[in-house]
């Protein structure tokens, strides 16, 4: 994966504006499924992508435990990255439970 990109812009100086050649950071979409159900596309630079999947769901109260994780599946699909995640147990009854307490 391409992780920067060649992007021409204006700089400024004291002699006046010039063209500077400079890499981008290359951002990508990540779209994170938890038993095979869409919970967000985020924009990443595309490094560890797994990680980000996990420490995600992790914030969001969706894992709570790393004996619960039973697979994760990462692919870079034209351009777009998926990582889906399957779990031991039904995470949206649990969220629902909590949210009502």
């Amino acid at each position: 994966m391409i992780e920067s990109f060649p992007f021409e812009i204006t700089e400024y100086g004291p002699d006046g504006p010039r063209p500077v050649s400079i890499e981008a950071i290359r951002e990508v979409p990540l779209t994170i499924y938890l038993n095979d159900r869409e919970v967000v596309t985020l924009l990443c630079t595309g490094k560890y992508p797994k990680h980000l999947a996990v420490g995600f769901l992790k914030s969001d109260a969706l894992l709570t435990d790393p004996s619960q994780l039973k697979d994760i599946d990462v692919r870079d699909e034209d351009g777009r990255i998926t990582a889906r995640v399957t779990v031991s147990h039904d995470p949206w009854e649990l969220s629902l439970i909590h949210i009502s307490q």
